[in-house]
């Protein structure tokens, strides 16, 4: 292939891939223009609106869980602001603090350029988007408690991994900061940052202040007295734990293989690996990248998917909520793409202008196989989200006319926004709380068909 046909093509093939990633990015967000809060952003509220973020996520801390950071955070937003009124502006800040800790994870990681980096964050956030599960996508993207426990947890995770392999002065002092609050939003997220920063110590001394500070933030939250008597209320914490092994390792049999042949992946793998190749990155490749042996990272990436996976499988006895697979089904999409840059990026050998084509054309067959895309494009045409939105604030309204409010059945839930718990038992705790917040006696949901 001569140097022009090969550029025309790269050329046709990056704009395809430009417009794939639009398509993501248009169906996501016409989504979030009708989200609505659901069962905890309500509970989250009521309780910061009645006892402060400060004083909320102490008792939490005390008695339910060490989240501490993530209490504070949904206490203090949910108690001074109305989750109803400005839920779509707090899904997409959290959304934006995901794409930051992208942003920071390709500067330090990949050493690329500010427009680079800020092109492969969106990329990458995209990518995140269409490869995850439509319930997946659902409690971290469109859910608030959701997105602020995990997503903001993973940006802020991926921020300390970028910033601590910066050489620059207050990088390191960053670093330290985003590593507590990675484990203070959630503390499964908080063990991989340990991790990964824990390999990057092995060759950069300056990674070492990070990676204590992400050590010092899993503990406190890991001895939190609320930690035991969670597990004792809602876990398998009683049960024996070789029992416990068994269903774990069968969710590991079950969503790696899944997650490994994908071929929206193994598309976005072989253009991260041509694009690195082409010149992607920077000539200065960072202290990990020439002291290590690829297959460190290897190594790193398949130990992290298995612990995001098989730590929640354990506690819980197989079952791991959709929000927690997604973290571990994120960190193997990124280790993926992450892996195979850096080895574009260390290949000496020229690369076939071909690659890009066959990426392109195994990004085109994951898009157009089932999952968040064709759902989210298929709802929106049917009107799913205009329905949903528009049944739950006749819900509202129905809610603040006090008394005992008994509310109709919604109509079928759009596939890309969270489930509602919320059922005809009015002593449910998610009817409870929905109906605190409105100033209702009590709420329960009439008994019968969904309306569409």
């Amino acid at each position: 292939m001569s140097a022009g046909s090969a550029s025309l093509l790269r050329r046709v093939v990056l704009g395809a891939l430009a417009l794939a990633v639009a398509a993501c990015l248009a169906t996501a967000l016409a989504t979030l223009v009708f989200s609505e809060p659901v069962d905890d952003d309500f509970a989250f509220a009521v309780r910061g609106a009645a006892s402060g973020p400060f004083e909320f996520a102490a008792h939490q801390y005390l008695h339910w869980s060490g989240r501490w950071l993530s209490f504070a955070f949904l206490g203090g937003l949910l108690g001074a602001l109305d989750p109803v009124r400005h839920d779509t502006a707090l899904l997409l800040g959290a959304w934006i603090a995901f794409a930051s800790g992208l942003y920071l994870a390709l500067r330090g990681t990949l050493a690329l350029r500010r427009g680079p980096a800020a092109v492969g964050a969106v990329a990458l956030f995209a990518l995140v988007l269409a490869a995850l599960g439509t319930e997946e996508v659902a409690e971290t993207f469109f859910w608030i408690s959701g997105a602020i426990t995990y997503l903001v947890a993973l940006g802020a995770a991926l921020g300390a991994v970028g910033l601590a392999q910066v050489h620059r002065s207050g990088a390191a002092a960053g670093a330290c900061v985003l590593a507590v609050a990675a484990s203070g939003l959630h503390e499964v997220v908080g063990g991989l940052c340990v991790l990964a920063l824990g390999a990057l110590a092995l060759h950069e001394r300056r990674v070492r202040a990070p990676l204590a500070a992400a050590v010092i933030g899993l503990i406190v939250v890991v001895v939190a007295p609320g930690n035991g008597e969670r597990a004792r209320a809602t876990l398998a914490a009683e049960r024996d734990a070789a029992a416990q092994l068994a269903p774990a390792f069968e969710r590991l049999a079950l969503h790696l293989p899944d997650w490994a042949f994908d071929p929206l992946l193994i598309g976005a793998v072989l253009v991260a690996f041509a694009q690195a190749a082409r010149g992607g990155a920077t000539a200065r490749p960072t202290a990990p990248a020439r002291s290590r042996s690829p297959w460190t990272g290897v190594a790193w990436w398949l130990a992290a998917s298995v612990a995001a996976l098989l730590a929640p499988a354990v506690l819980t006895g197989g079952w791991v909520p959709h929000r927690l697979l997604a973290v571990g089904h994120v960190v193997f999409v990124l280790g993926a793409v992450a892996i195979a840059a850096r080895a574009g990026a260390s290949s000496s050998r020229p690369v076939n202008g071909g690659i890009l084509a066959v990426g392109l054309a195994l990004v085109l067959v994951g898009l157009a196989m089932p999952g968040p895309l064709r759902a989210g494009v298929a709802d929106l045409e049917d009107g799913r989200p205009q329905r949903w939105s528009a049944a739950r604030a006749d819900w509202y309204a129905a809610a603040r006319t006090g008394g005992d409010v008994v509310l109709d059945p919604p109509p079928s839930r759009p596939r890309l926004l969270p489930r509602s718990t919320m059922a005809s038992n009015a002593d449910h705790w998610a009817n409870a709380r929905f109906a605190e917040f409105f100033g209702a006696r009590s709420v329960r949901v009439e008994r019968g068909t969904s309306k569409d």
